[in-house]
């Protein structure tokens, strides 16, 4: 949603419930999304990694979670972009670590900056590491290389099947958001139903749906709308909406 409607507690809670998943001398690293160009300078509308949004609530690139009963006390710290005067022009504002503490409820916060040296000493106090990121995360894959390299004899996880079985279970607050979600979509396909004639194009059925969703504070959709009229209804992921209604 538009408006975050979920509390500090929820993240340290999910936080808490992760860490109880976890053996001792395992390191955990949660990578944010990388940010997708376009073309030239135009960047894809950012969506944050699913994993991090659950742990943190951080919702900007460039931001990493550490987790792990040798990170520190809490066991737990996460790494955010410093901010500057060029990308705040460019992007709007970024988060401070006094901002990034309130919203995630993470005391121990720092610049990206700071993030190489944390990583190698715990490397040498693990066994075990866990990560959770995108396929074909350049800096996330060249940040596990670099730890192989001082400790070769690590063992790699997956991480995203550990924090998927606490997803998989939804709490309360979530339950909500869900049925906020379904009410705006029951919303979008009772509006866009008198818009169903013929001769209109599927891409106006589309532009409706979206257009619905995110007047009622949705971020925008799950994935992208099909909207397919006759032939075109026997392809699961056609995603033209370009055709005329019959």
């Amino acid at each position: 949603m538009r408006h975050q409607e979920l509390s500090e507690a929820f993240f340290t809670r999910n936080r808490k419930q992760l860490l109880l998943r976890m053996a001792n001398n395992e390191l955990g690293i949660v990578f944010s999304n990388p940010v997708a160009f376009r073309n030239a300078d135009q960047q894809y509308i950012y969506r944050q990694s699913s994993d991090l949004f659950y742990l943190t609530c951080i919702t900007q690139p460039e931001s990493v979670l550490l987790i792990g009963e040798e990170v520190n006390a809490a066991g737990e710290a996460l790494f955010i972009s410093k901010p500057d005067s060029k990308t705040e022009l460019w992007d709007g504002h970024q988060l401070t670590i006094a901002e990034a503490q309130a919203i995630s409820g993470i005391k121990d916060v720092f610049y990206i900056d700071d993030l190489q040296n944390a990583l190698f000493k715990l490397v040498k106090k693990t066994n075990s590491l866990l990560s959770s990121y995108a396929p074909n995360h350049a800096v996330a894959d060249r940040w596990m290389n670099e730890l192989l390299k001082i400790k070769p004899s690590l063992n790699r996880k997956d991480f995203a099947a550990t924090i998927a079985q606490l997803r998989v279970i939804k709490k309360p607050a979530e339950i909500q958001l869900i049925k906020k979600a379904i009410r705006i979509t029951a919303t979008a396909f009772g509006q866009l139903l008198p818009n169903v004639q013929a001769g209109t194009r599927e891409y106006a059925i589309e532009a409706e749906m979206i257009r619905t969703f995110i007047a009622n504070g949705a971020d925008g959709h799950a994935f992208d709308p099909i909207v397919a009229s006759g032939a075109n209804s026997c392809t699961l992921h056609y995603t033209k909406n370009n055709a005329v209604m019959h």
